[in-house]
């Protein structure tokens, strides 16, 4: 069994994202776990806007005991899940696995026209740095063995021009999709304003 409560419904409905766009042949699986669960549906509006076909992997016990059983560590439980949606969507034969490591978010505290010296800095929207080591650690495993399918761009929200996060997400994609840097850049630039207007929104 896998229970939704009505607010997950309800973030589903508003968040969620179809698209008429014309469909690349090849597919990119998202697990939603860790800062994930904050971003998939960016990066599902990213995709679709490239006409790249997405798979947003959801949580379930069968998942979290398929992650237990991969990981071989006593990780947290969001952890040991992601281990478990990797895996599924392994088993679905996703073309690659879209899981990027997340630095920070942009702060709404201490926000700055440009990143500071980390030195400096007195504060910064983190995340646990397990979180941050989540794509490595699984793309390591001994257990599971994804090829050349993990794709994770560093991120760094915070203090940074969003085309700069832009071109940096763009350059890990230039392998794999038909795209031009530019269109791909735009393409992201849009699906944030979107995101942040959902939110907004929410």
């Amino acid at each position: 069994l896998n229970p939704v409560s009505k607010l997950e419904k309800k973030y589903s409905a508003h968040f969620d994202k179809s698209s008429n766009t014309k469909k690349e042949t090849l597919t990119v699986g998202i697990p939603n776990a860790l800062f994930m669960k904050e971003y998939s549906a960016l990066f599902q509006d990213f995709f679709e806007r490239l006409g790249v076909n997405t798979v947003i992997e959801n949580n379930t016990a069968i998942k979290m005991a398929q992650g237990k059983e991969i990981a071989y560590s006593e990780f947290c439980a969001p952890l040991l899940l992601t281990h478990g949606l990797i895996k599924s969507l392994m088993d679905k034969q996703v073309d690659y696995i879209f899981f990027p490591t997340i630095i920070n978010e942009q702060s709404y505290l201490d926000k700055k026209s440009s990143e500071e010296n980390f030195l400096a800095k007195e504060r910064d929207s983190y995340f646990c740095y397990y979180s941050a080591y989540a794509p490595t650690l699984v793309d390591n495993l001994l257990t599971l063995d994804l090829g050349k399918k993990m794709i994770s761009p560093k991120i760094k929200f915070n203090n940074r021009p969003l085309k700069t996060v832009a071109e940096e997400i763009a350059a890990s994609l230039t392998s794999i999709i038909s795209k031009s840097k530019d269109e791909t850049i735009q393409a992201f630039l849009c699906a944030h304003e979107a995101d942040q207007k959902n939110k907004s929104a929410w």
